[in-house]
């Protein structure tokens, strides 16, 4: 019985967790879409490359606002999602299940590095390359009570 309490509890934990990306979208799941977003990864690769090696390699935040800009000059310039043309391909802040599962995933892993691009991710929208700008998890540091009571009537 405790299976599902701790299942439950998970998943409210899960709706806890926020997360700030950006993303390029390549609508499509032909091989010319998928051969486009290699294109826009393999360009945002190499500018990172002569940006970084141009500035201060110890200004790691100097490092993650370049590729922050490149990102939405990129994404600005490329991705078939409105938020490319329009924010950059900022798609503000979201919680877990805000997105398609495929997003959510790599959006959502802890294993997935903030401030680094990752993909490219194809969901039924087409081919994404995603910049994870911000994940935190505000779980409550006090536990949640998952144990139910139950009123009679005559004890309202």
């Amino acid at each position: 019985m405790m299976g599902i309490f701790d299942d439950a509890k998970n998943f409210l934990s899960g709706l806890l967790v926020r997360a700030q990306a950006s993303h390029i979208l390549i609508k499509g799941t032909d091989a010319d879409s998928e051969q486009k977003i290699h294109e826009i990864q393999m360009k945002l690769l190499e500018q990172e490359f002569e940006s970084s090696s141009s500035d201060d390699h110890d200004n790691i935040s100097t490092n993650a606002n370049n590729l922050a800009t490149l990102f939405a000059n990129a994404a600005a310039l490329h991705s078939d999602c409105p938020s490319g043309r329009s924010r950059g391909g900022s798609l503000g802040e979201f919680g877990r299940f805000s997105m398609v599962p495929e997003f959510d995933k790599v959006v959502f892993n802890k294993d997935s590095e903030v401030g680094v691009v990752h993909g490219p991710i194809q969901t039924s929208f087409g081919y994404h390359l995603i910049l994870i700008a911000s994940r935190s998890d505000t779980t409550p540091t006090t536990p949640i009570d998952v144990t139910t009571t139950t009123t009679t009537p005559d004890e309202k």
